[in-house]
């Protein structure tokens, strides 16, 4: 797997806890004053032997920090969309699974996933986007 900063954010300090497991820290480019609105972006690419499986249910997540902060998150496919897409909103150490709510496509742009925008976060929950290769419903 391989990431790169896009736009707002310096290249990613990134830690392995476990196997499977990334975490990413995006060093900002100057201070950020309270209640600035920053949007940032990554790219996250995966590279697959001819028989491998891709990670099942995999999600991107943006850990709250502090009540109320404000999280948007939106995926970008380059590929076919996954058959199974929901929005999460789980406590840091869970695996997103049937506890969160699906989100719709709302994108004219088959390869777009929004989450709907949220403030009520708590600093030890995450929210983003999730979603699952396997169309049995693996979540």
């Amino acid at each position: 797997m391989e990431f790169e900063a896009v736009m707002g954010v310096g290249e990613p300090e990134i830690a392995r806890p476990s196997p499977w497991v990334w975490v990413l820290r995006f060093p900002l480019p100057e201070p950020v004053g309270f209640g600035s609105i920053i949007s940032w972006s990554f790219r996250r690419r995966y590279f697959y032997t001819a028989d491998a499986r891709p990670p099942d249910p995999d999600w991107i997540r943006i850990n709250g920090n502090i009540r109320g902060f404000v999280v948007a998150a939106d995926v970008t496919f380059e590929c076919d969309l996954p058959p199974t897409i929901w929005e999460m909103r789980t406590h840091n150490d869970r695996v997103p699974g049937s506890f969160d709510t699906s989100v719709p496509l709302n994108s004219t742009d088959s390869k777009h996933v929004v989450l709907l925008e949220t403030s009520d976060t708590r600093p030890d929950w995450g929210y983003g986007i999730a979603w699952a290769w396997d169309p049995s419903g693996s979540r």
